[in-house]
């Protein structure tokens, strides 16, 4: 695994044990708990699933190593080889993205859609909705 990626999950690893005392307090449920906590320790879990996945697959990579020397096994050995790399890589691009881009974009989320019609009146009105829609424009600009 890339050095980058392990730091990322070691510290998710503590983010989770963390996340995990707080919402299960002595086995049972923390009733009080936030529900962005629980979001958070939600999609961190599938995060470390994929990470998990991750090191599997590597590890499967490396005992086809061992067999790279059987000459009968050597077209066998290839095909495997180039299947968990396309996998692996496709695990990396997956975490590479939650990791290193969601985790500065936290409202990506949020997104939000708003349609302005103009009604009755003719002109005047899809002039209103013009200036409305760049006020708006400009306003999402500001606040990112």
């Amino acid at each position: 695994m890339d050095k980058n990626l392990n730091l990322e999950f070691v510290k998710l690893k503590k983010r989770l044990s963390k996340l995990k005392s707080i919402l299960y307090i002595n086995n049972s449920l923390n009733v009080n708990f936030d529900i962005d906590l629980f979001k958070e320790y939600s999609s961190l879990l599938k995060v470390k699933n994929k990470f998990l996945d991750l090191i599997k697959y590597e590890n499967e990579l490396n005992s086809l190593k061992d067999l790279k020397n059987d000459i009968e096994l050597c077209n066998l050995v290839k095909k495997d080889k180039n299947r968990l790399n396309i996998i692996i890589k496709k695990i990396k691009i997956k975490l590479n993205k939650y990791l290193f881009i969601n985790k500065y974009n936290k409202n990506d989320k949020l997104d939000v859609y708003l349609e302005i019609y103009s009604g009755t009146g003719g002109n005047e009105a899809c002039l209103f909705v013009s200036d409305l829609f760049k006020m708006y424009n400009k306003y999402s600009e500001i606040m990112n």
